[in-house]
């Protein structure tokens, strides 16, 4: 027997169902987010280092988030 004819054959007994899709918006709403995404556009580092927070855990995110915002603080003044 053929793999892809029963598959076929048993879809065609399942009751349809409708598709999840997500869709991805080119150009988000929050403006926010939107500055986001062009800082990650113009500089691969930030990229980077967006992806590796993300898989960082969340008391290590903290940490991190804390740090930068402190150094964000004195380089204002």
């Amino acid at each position: 027997m053929n793999k892809d004819y029963l598959v076929s054959e048993l879809d065609a007994l399942l009751p349809e169902r409708e598709k999840t899709a997500y869709i991805l918006k080119e150009r988000p709403t929050d403006k926010d987010l939107a500055m986001i995404q062009q800082l990650v556009q113009k500089d691969s580092n930030v990229k980077d280092f967006f992806l590796e927070l993300y898989l960082m855990d969340q008391k290590s995110r903290r940490i991190i988030v804390h740090s930068a915002r402190a150094i964000l603080k004195e380089l204002k003044r």
